[in-house]
This record gives structure tokens, sequence and C-alpha cells, in this order.
């Protein structure tokens, strides 16, 4: 998992979860810890999001069920905040 800031925010933070179907995003599991989107890096800085280790045990990744969704929960204050998160996902094999 990775963000780019490409303008930091008044005081932003974000939190990556994983939802299993029918669930609100911020009652699913917790799969990073808080991403503090408020500082802005120099130009076009990618930075990683590690994953939390209580969130997969010994495994490498997160294991998704059918159905299942990656969310984010904002908090703070995103004024003039611009930027992305990028999430991949790959088939478990």
């Amino acid at each position: 998992m990775y963000y780019r800031t490409r303008v930091g925010s008044t005081s932003g933070t974000a939190v990556l979860y994983k939802v299993p179907s029918g669930t609100a995003v911020g009652s699913g599991t917790a799969i990073s810890g808080t991403v503090d989107l408020s500082a802005t890096p120099a130009a076009d800085t990618t930075f990683n999001i590690p994953i939390l280790q209580a969130a997969v045990g010994s495994n490498p990744g997160v294991l998704m069920n059918p159905g299942d969704a990656i969310g984010v929960v904002i908090g703070g204050t995103m004024t003039s905040g611009v930027g992305f998160i990028q999430i991949f996902v790959e088939p478990f094999s």
C-alpha cells in the first residue's frame, strides 16, 4: 500500500481497513496504522504504508475473501490536501 501527497492537508490522517461485505468501513479490521497526510514532501515522493502485523499474523499480506473491500477512514481536516492512496491486490496462489 502506498500514498503520495502533492499538497499536505491541514491536519489530515487516514487508516486503511479490510472490510467484510455488509460491514461499515470503520468496523472492519485495521490493516494500517494512522497515516499522516498533513506534510508536504518533495514533489512526487511515494511513501509505503506498512501492513499491521496484528492484522495479518504470520501471513505476508492480507487475505481477502469474496465480497471483502479495502476502505479508508479519513480523519482530521483535509483542507488543501491533494494526493492519492494506492493499493495493489493480487490473487493468492
